[in-house]
């Protein structure tokens, strides 16, 4: 396999629209410690790769197939991996420090003690991951969903809180809220009325709502609540 030249008929490919030069075709590549920072990787398919303590410095890997990739000991700090696939992929060890990872699949991803300090996790889907004795410090996950994901003893976000023995799954995230899969801000959340909680969701939802409110209280401060409520 010459790398090099998969990686520049690849970039023609990118430059050209698919016009000219070829997409990169990585499928179950062994780039096992292979140097690839700063390279444009941008839709290539990388599934079930082996990168396991390879480069990847400042890649651009938005948009690729990196489905079942293992790429644990990779470094990846301010990798771009905007809506990647990588589900089932295994990042354990892995550096992702100030990756840009908004709208990633990350579905039953193996991330343990894998290093998310400062990366952008915004509409990231971590359902089933496993994130346990993950740094996720100073990381943006507002908009992500977690639900059944495993993060015990995961060092979380500052003002992050992860509720999952309520009725429902909650995440909180500064000063955004999930219930369910739904995500609205504090504000929000105290001033829905009954015709816009019941359209959300149901009307079994109204009778957790002052007690999900008890939950913003105590995580986000005490507020005002709907008038209707008081009633």
């Amino acid at each position: 396999m010459d790398l090099n030249k998969i990686l520049e008929q690849h970039e023609i490919w990118i430059y050209s629209c698919g016009e000219d030069g070829e997409r990169a075709n990585l499928r179950g590549a062994n780039l096992r410690g292979a140097n690839l920072s700063y390279t444009n990787l941008s839709c290539a398919d990388m599934s079930y790769s082996d990168l396991r303590d390879a480069k990847l410095k400042n890649a651009d890997m938005s948009v690729a197939d990196m489905r079942g990739a293992d790429m644990r000991g990779a470094s990846l700090s301010n990798a771009d991996l905007e809506c990647t696939n990588l589900r089932g992929a295994s990042l354990s060890n892995a550096n992702l420090r100030g990756a840009y990872m908004k709208g990633v699949d990350l579905r039953f991803a193996y991330l343990r003690d894998a290093s998310l300090r400062d990366t952008d996790l915004k509409h990231a889907v971590l359902i089933e991951a496993d994130l346990r004795g993950a740094d996720l410090r100073g990381a943006d996950l507002r908009w992500a969903e977690l639900e059944r994901a495993d993060m015990r003893d995961t060092d979380l976000p500052e003002s992050t809180f992860i509720i999952s023995d309520e009725k429902y799954f909650i995440s909180i995230c500064r000063d955004y809220i999930c219930v369910g899969y739904k995500w609205h801000s504090v504000s929000e959340w105290r001033q829905f009325s009954q015709q816009d909680i019941e359209k959300m969701y149901n009307i079994n939802f109204l009778k957790f709502y002052p007690r999900l409110l008890d939950i913003i209280d105590f995580y986000c401060g005490r507020g005002d609540r709907p008038k209707w409520l008081k009633k």
